[in-house]
């Protein structure tokens, strides 16, 4: 009797021990075609609500830092084949040949992988991977677009995450992200072990969707957010992965009129150098989002 006693204690602490067991989530494996070409529409297109969003979010360093005059000069002395403007803004220069990568009708999505990554191969040097978790309402993406020079290869890459306030898998309807995360960079290698890096990250916490009635009711992203450089240069001995450049939050002023703004209040870098580490000032900030948005 004694022995029937442990084996029954032994199978409930079995049962307990494995209900303890965390499950981590997964992602989806049965997405259709329409609902991958949904996603890309709505969410990773740079015609998005979105991109609009974070198109507005990555000029702020501009705006602050002089242009983007101190933000940019890293690109032209560690990545100066690429042929880039000393006048162009970091948003400008680091998006304009993801811009460029088209998805036609005809491109078929492939996948999932083991991992649950579905891949559109765009052409011979771009693709766009992306992979979702209905069960935590998070999508993942990695859009790459990039060419070979000699034995050096260059490329723009945009990847990130966006966790959203409902299930998107079949409508995107009343859904915003709650929680984002977005990488915009160049690189450039010869060696794949020693991959040269400049650009910017983006993150949005806590966020709120603000609907613009004078503006089709275009919804602005507000929220705790920010802003990070990526500078990794092997030659120069250079390795700034996410340095922390601008913290702040926002809030939008006057949604019901022809000319609402973005209030931004935090702190920022105090040189604008992402290689020095002075400390940080106190910046407060209103755009006009008309200027964006017409």
């Amino acid at each position: 009797m004694k022995k029937y006693l442990i084996l029954i204690l032994i199978a409930i602490l079995v049962v307990f021990l494995s209900g303890c067991v965390k499950q981590e989530p997964q992602p989806d494996k049965d997405l259709t075609q329409d609902q991958l070409n949904n996603i890309y529409a709505t969410v990773i297109n740079t015609d998005s609500d979105y991109a609009k969003n974070i198109d507005i979010y990555m000029d702020i360093p501009n705006v602050i830092f002089n242009q983007g005059s101190s933000l940019v000069s890293p690109i032209n002395r560690s990545f100066n084949n690429l042929q880039i403007s000393k006048s162009m803004s970091l948003k400008e220069a680091i998006k304009t040949p993801l811009e460029k990568i088209t998805i036609e009708p005809e491109n078929e999505w492939q996948g999932p992988d083991a991992n649950g990554w579905y891949i559109l191969q765009i052409d011979s040097g771009s693709y766009l991977k992306v992979r979702y978790y209905s069960s935590i309402k998070k999508l993942e993406y990695v859009l790459d677009g990039h060419s070979q020079l000699n034995n050096q290869v260059f490329g723009a890459r945009a990847e990130g995450y966006f966790i959203f306030n409902k299930d998107i898998k079949n409508t995107i309807v009343d859904a915003y992200p709650v929680n984002l995360r977005s990488s915009y960079y160049f690189y450039s290698y010869t060696d794949p072990n020693k991959v040269n890096k400049v650009g910017l990250t983006i993150s949005l916490e806590n966020v709120s969707a603000v609907k613009l009635s004078s503006f089709n009711n275009f919804p602005v992203l507000t929220g705790k957010f920010s802003i990070y450089a990526i500078w990794i240069d092997f030659e120069n001995n250079i390795n700034v992965d996410n340095k922390l450049m601008i913290s702040a939050s926002s809030s939008v002023y006057g949604a019901d009129t022809n000319d609402p703004i973005l209030k931004i209040s935090g702190s920022k870098d105090r040189d604008g150098d992402p290689i020095t580490d002075d400390g940080y000032d106190n910046i407060y900030l209103e755009l006009h989002l008309s200027l964006y948005l017409q």
